[in-house]
């Protein structure tokens, strides 16, 4: 399968005009020289398979990844609703791998990948941290709110499936699923 080829741990350096892509087509294997030229080509009704592509452990790299997300799972023909859904799950954890997951800030920090399935986009976010144990973060409670502290909510409330692991070598893994049509 094309999808095979595209691995979340693929590391590129970047390029001049931002994060390079790995697109795999049922045509084969294509590079994008950065995140808007994806943007682009997925705009444009290129059929996917899977995209993979590595950005830095800075705040900066959410809206990103995001809008990078958003466009791919757009081609799939996402409700508005949905889209919204991956958008803010994947804001949440791209946001929770820059400020937990302790890598250093630098090129390449956080891996990314996306596989196109027929009735659904599965999402993988990646950091180099130290991972941890998501059953003992506290869940939000409604009496004592706080600023943070509610991403792992909001991505188990807005994905279809949330799974998180850790690298034996360290590094947190999550990976959403969203199905389409689907309520959530």
């Amino acid at each position: 399968m094309a999808g095979e080829e595209c691995r979340p741990h693929l590391t590129m350096p970047e390029m001049e005009r931002g994060y390079p892509v790995l697109l795999v087509t049922n045509d084969g294997v294509v590079h994008f020289e950065s995140l808007d030229a994806l943007s682009r080509a997925v705009l444009a009704n290129r059929e996917w398979v899977c995209a993979a592509f590595a950005v830095d452990c800075v705040e900066r790299s959410v809206r990103d990844v995001r809008h990078c997300v958003v466009a791919l799972a757009r081609s799939l023909s996402f409700s508005q609703e949905e889209l919204e859904c991956i958008e803010t799950a994947v804001g949440e954890a791209v946001l929770n791998a820059v400020r937990h997951g302790q890598c250093t800030p630098g090129p390449g920090c956080i891996n990314v990948r996306c596989v196109n399935e027929p009735d659904r986009i599965v999402i993988d976010i990646t950091d180099k941290g130290p991972g941890f144990d998501p059953d003992i973060v506290p869940a939000p409670v409604a009496e004592n709110l706080k600023v943070s502290g509610y991403g792992i909510c909001l991505m188990r409330g807005m994905m279809d499936r949330v799974v998180f692991t850790n690298a034996p070598d360290g590094g947190a893994n999550v990976q959403m699923m969203k199905l389409k049509g689907a309520k959530s």
